[in-house]
């Protein structure tokens, strides 16, 4: 009886145990299935706290996203994408040791994240380290080589660091991998303008404009140049529509640039009126005053050729174009004395300027000096053997009747010394 009553115990003990090891189990399961899903949730109302962050960021209201992500972060200390923007928006507020405390947490969690790195080298571009700048773009860039944005950070790194150089080669010879991307396009060309080769430049900003990335900087840089390249008809093609929408918005060098076209285009009315703008809101500024007193001349509105000469002048009485335009300007007043002065000054700075000899022979027929002005015709012949004017004036100062030569070839193209005055100075003087 003992023994059976012994064994019934045991066999109840036993199953006591298993019941309770089974009700211990079952308890950490649950409580292990707990807290993963907390965990879950927790994440999950991270991420929505980082969504609304990015919203705000996106409008431009930084510091409203800094508290989101605050909370994004008290949820979620291990979001990667939370650490990233934080950083971003600290930059945004110039706090850049508290974007450089962010971004750190973010690379310390995923040191091989190609955005990491893109921020990291953001911040570090801020602060003058270039070099480490640079480090880090290429380490995304060899995780990401799609990313175009990498590749560019890059080189704009290299031109900070003194290795514009290095920069553009290392755009042309990445260029065709990334489809000849605008953007990248672009930076070829304002490193090339940089370096003063206006020739690649102009076909970088060509292939992008052709791409159809029409962006006001590219047309304006694109528009410059051929400008300087005497392609006026293009320039003006490409800078009128930017004229018509932005007007006085533009910069005055290419609203100048408006107007040079205009002046080569033999529209002299509009150049002053593109010019109004301008000259109201800068009445210091040279070029302009040049322009306007080209425009008069071509015209025949000699007021505006006055106006623009005094203030040219005004403002830089010693410069060629100065003295050239007022000669004129006091010829047709018959202030033959002063404007022979002026070109008296202008062939001692350059004794080569075809245009000023031949506008002295002139002024010398109008005071008799029949000599001085067969001399000065025969010096812009010397220079220039293709000048119609002097070899006109010369013939004419050799028959019987002296008949005075017009000025009808203003604008030609001294060769000899590559020296192009831009515009015909006017209207036939007979």
């Amino acid at each position: 009886m003992n023994r059976e009553t012994s064994t019934i115990r045991l066999a109840v003990f036993v199953s006591v145990g298993m019941v309770v090891a089974l009700a211990g189990g079952c308890t950490a399961n649950h409580q292990a299935r707990r807290v993963q899903a907390e965990q879950h949730w927790n994440e999950v109302r991270g991420k929505i706290k980082l969504q609304l962050a990015r919203q705000q960021f996106e409008h431009g209201l930084v510091d409203e996203a800094v508290s989101y992500l605050e909370e994004s972060l008290g949820w979620d200390t291990k979001n990667v994408e939370a650490f990233m923007l934080l950083a971003e928006c600290r930059l945004s507020q110039g706090r850049i040791q508290a974007a450089e405390r962010a971004i750190e947490h973010a690379y310390e969690l995923d040191s091989q994240n190609a955005k990491v790195l893109s921020v990291r080298a953001m911040i570090a571009e801020r602060t003058k380290r270039f070099a480490d700048a640079l480090r880090d773009y290429r380490l995304a860039r060899e995780i990401d080589d799609t990313e175009v944005s990498y590749l560019i950070a890059e080189a704009e790194c290299l031109v900070e660091m003194g290795q514009a150089d290095e920069a553009l080669r290392l755009l042309e010879t990445t260029k065709l991998y990334y489809d000849n991307n605008p953007s990248l396009l672009a930076l070829s060309g304002e490193i090339a303008l940089k370096l003063g080769d206006r020739d690649s430049a102009e076909q970088a900003f060509r292939a992008v404009l052709a791409a159809g990335h029409y962006t006001p900087v590219i047309a304006e840089e694109y528009a410059l140049l051929a400008v300087r390249s005497h392609r006026f008809a293009e320039a003006l093609t490409v800078l009128q529509p930017l004229f018509d929408k932005h007007g006085d918005q533009l910069a005055p060098s290419v609203i100048r640039a408006v107007a040079k076209c205009m002046l080569e285009l033999n529209r002299p009315e509009a150049v002053k009126m593109t010019l109004r703008g301008v000259l109201k809101n800068n009445p210091d500024d040279y070029a302009a005053w040049i322009l306007l007193a080209k425009a008069g001349i071509k015209s025949g509105d000699m007021g505006s050729a006055r106006r623009g000469a005094s203030n040219a002048e005004r403002l830089a009485p010693s410069d060629p174009q100065t003295l050239l335009i007022s000669a004129y300007v006091k010829l047709r007043q018959k202030n033959y004395v002063a404007a022979s002065r002026a070109l008296d000054k202008l062939i001692a700075q350059n004794d080569r300027d075809v245009l000023a000899h031949c506008l002295l022979g002139l002024v010398s027929l109008k005071t008799k000096d029949i000599d001085k002005a067969r001399a000065s015709y025969e010096r812009a012949l010397a220079i220039d053997p293709d000048c119609h004017w002097a070899r006109t004036a010369l013939q004419r100062l050799s028959a019987p009747t002296h008949v005075e030569p017009p000025i009808d070839a203003y604008g030609q193209k001294d060769r000899q010394s590559n020296d192009h005055n831009e515009v015909a100075m006017g209207m036939n003087i007979q």
